[in-house]
C-alpha cells in the first residue's frame, strides 16, 4: 500500500516551475510572482479558487495563517502576497516541503512563508497562535479527520477560524464506485472523501461552530466544458493526466463537488 507521502512525490516539478517562469520577461518581481500562481495552485479552479478563498477570509492584509496540507506552497505564497498574511505550511510529503522551501527562497518569500514536514494527525503536534487555518483539498487524504480538526482547533487563537476548500462526496455516492486513479489516490482504499454532513459533524465534535457553507458551482462549467490538456504539469506521478480526466468525469456526473466551509472556534 502506498502512503500519502509516497503518492505525492515529484522529482520534476521544480524544474518545470522554474522553466515556466524563466521563459518570459517581467517588469518587476511582483509581476513574476503573480505569474507563478498559474503553475502552483493545485486544486479545483486554481488561482481563481484561491482568490475566492481569500475573499471569504475577508481579503486579508495581516494575521497568521496555518496552511495544512500545503504541498508546493502555492496557496501559502498566494495568501502572503495578496493577503499580507504570515503563513506556516505543514505537509506530510518531504519532497513537497523541499520544493516549497526552494520556491519560497527563489521568489523572496522566505521571511513571510515557512514550511515544515509533519502530520496534521500527530497527537503531539504543537503549533499555536494562528488566526486562520486553511485546509485546501486535504480531507481526501485524511482518514481520521477528527484528530486533524482537533489539532487545527488547538492551533487557533481565541475566535480563530478554519476555512476548508475541499472535494466532497454528493449524497449517496460510494468511494468504491469512483473511477481511479484520482489526483489524491490510486485505488479506493487510499481515498478518504467525506460529505458535507460528515464534515459538519467532525467540526462540531472538534469544538467548531460552522458559520458558512458554499458549494462552489461557479467554477465547474469551465472545468467540465474543456478537455484536460495533454501537457499537464508533473504532480502525483506519470498518470496525473489520467487522474484529472477521471476527476473531470466525476465532477460532470455530480458525484463529487468542491465546497467551501468556514467554522469558528466556540
Amino acid at each position: 500500500m502506498k502512503n500519502t507521502g509516497e503518492h505525492y512525490n515529484s522529482d520534476t516539478y521544480l524544474s518545470y516551475f522554474k522553466d515556466k517562469l524563466s521563459s518570459a520577461n517581467y517588469c518587476n518581481c511582483s509581476e513574476k510572482i503573480q505569474k507563478s500562481f498559474k503553475y502552483d495552485q493545485f486544486h479545483i479552479g486554481g488561482a481563481i479558487a484561491t482568490q475566492k478563498l481569500l475573499s471569504l477570509m475577508g481579503g486579508g492584509r495581516g494575521g497568521r495563517v496555518l496552511d495544512v496540507g500545503s504541498g508546493f506552497g502555492g496557496v501559502a505564497r498566494y495568501l502572503a502576497h495578496n493577503g499580507g498574511f504570515e503563513v506556516l505550511g505543514l505537509d506530510l510529503s518531504a519532497s513537497y516541503v523541499a520544493v516549497a522551501k526552494n520556491i519560497d527562497e527563489w521568489l523572496g518569500f522566505a521571511r513571510q512563508v515557512g514550511c515544515e514536514c509533519c502530520d496534521i494527525c500527530d497527537p503531539k503536534l504543537a503549533v499555536r497562535g494562528f488566526d486562520w487555518v486553511v485546509w485546501s483539498h486535504l480531507g481526501m487524504n485524511v482518514q481520521n479527520k477528527d484528530i486533524a480538526l482537533i489539532n487545527c482547533f488547538n492551533a487557533l487563537n481565541e475566535h480563530g477560524k478554519i476555512i476548508i476548500y475541499d472535494v466532497l462526496l454528493s449524497g449517496g455516492a460510494r468511494l468504491d464506485g469512483l473511477s481511479y486513479p484520482l489526483p489524491w489516490a490510486s485505488v479506493p482504499h487510499e481515498s478518504h472523501l467525506g460529505d458535507l454532513k460528515s464534515y459538519k459533524f467532525s467540526l462540531l465534535g472538534s469544538g467548531f461552530n460552522v458559520v458558512h457553507t458554499e458549494k462552489y458551482d461557479d467554477i465547474l462549467p469551465k472545468i467540465i466544458e474543456n478537455e484536460v490538456p495533454l501537457d499537464v504539469p508533473p504532480f502525483a506521478g506519470a498518470d496525473f493526466r489520467e487522474c484529472l480526466v477521471n476527476l473531470r468525469q466525476l465532477l460532470a456526473q455530480g458525484v463529487v463537488a468542491p465546497w467551501f466551509i468556514i467554522a469558528e472556534k466556540m
